[in-house]
């Protein structure tokens, strides 16, 4: 067995976005993160602080890919604009 017959090329992600989806998940997003820091600073009981944070976090991990795609990622995720069906 050879080297080149072990290896397996890097997977291409191809990901088709549609913009009102994307723009409604962020407002959802946002409006959940800003309730959510009002009960923290209001001190309302019942705020899970971890679950809050790795949630941001996860969101934040989202746009970034989306919005700051470096150049390494650019080899292997395709975004592009889904075409609307008439």
């Amino acid at each position: 067995m050879t080297l080149k017959s072990e290896y397996v090329d890097t997977p291409l992600i191809s990901i088709s976005l549609e913009d009102k989806k994307i723009n409604s998940w962020i407002e959802r997003k946002c409006s959940a993160y800003k309730k959510d820091i009002s009960d923290i600073n209001n001190r309302k009981h019942g705020i899970d602080i971890i679950s809050f944070l790795t949630e941001t976090q996860k969101t934040l991990n989202v746009l970034d890919i989306l919005i700051n795609k470096t150049e390494d990622n650019k080899k292997y995720i395709k975004v592009s604009k889904k075409n609307k069906k008439i």
